[in-house]
């Protein structure tokens, strides 16, 4: 009996760097060196349920605090299929081939902001981090809130001494606009976190930006 091929979910484009407004974009190839596989074509597509497994295995200890301090550890499937928000939407970053995701990360609608979202759990498998694959799965979600959703602008929270991450942000061109204290479920505590922000003309003139030496 032939296999039944399962359909490849519809990818959401990912916009090249310095043409974040265009519609129909190829996905982006990430250079062998840098991305998850030689001539990987990498893909935005929603989250399934399968891909939760694979996601409970991404984060432990500061990483899990860092990624969702109201989840206690440890990390199961069960946990992340409960991250998605009601009028949020989940994405993974995946590569073309097999679908594999290697990145996660959510948009949700601000109650209180007509026009703004928020990111929230953006997390990369650990052995590809520090790769420029959080850069990729951050323009990705980033150009879906403003392509997409028509967002004005898009924020997120952080935890002040997750440094790398502050620094992807950064890159990224989000800027710091205040902060904003939480406690979570997983602690008593009450705990500082930075909140960053980008706006849809700061986002336009980020992704124009040309690079060093272009």
């Amino acid at each position: 009996m032939a296999a039944i091929e399962k359909p490849v979910p519809a990818p959401y484009p990912l916009s090249d760097r310095r043409s974040p407004s265009a519609k129909g974009q190829p996905a982006l190839v990430v250079h062998p060196a840098r991305g998850a596989a030689k001539n990987a074509k990498v893909i935005l597509i929603p989250f399934e349920p399968r891909h939760a497994l694979h996601i409970a295995r991404w984060a432990s200890g500061d990483d899990l605090r860092w990624l969702a301090p109201n989840t206690p550890p440890p990390l199961t499937a069960s946990k992340v299929l409960s991250w998605k928000k009601e009028n949020g939407e989940a994405l993974v970053l995946a590569t073309a081939n097999d679908l594999t995701p290697f990145g996660y990360g959510e948009l949700n609608l601000m109650r209180n902001r007509e026009n703004c979202f928020w990111l929230g759990h953006i997390v990369v498998r650990p052995d590809l981090r520090r790769r420029g694959i959080g850069a990729l799965l951050l323009r990705g979600l980033v150009a879906r809130a403003f392509d997409h959703h028509r967002a004005e602008r898009v924020s997120l929270i952080v935890f002040p001494d997750n440094e790398a991450a502050i620094r992807c942000y950064r890159r990224s061109g989000f800027v710091k606009t205040g902060d904003e204290f939480h406690q979570f479920l997983t602690s008593r505590e009450v705990h500082r976190l930075c909140r960053m922000e980008i706006s849809r003309e700061a986002w336009r003139e980020h992704a124009h930006r040309k690079r060093p030496g272009q």
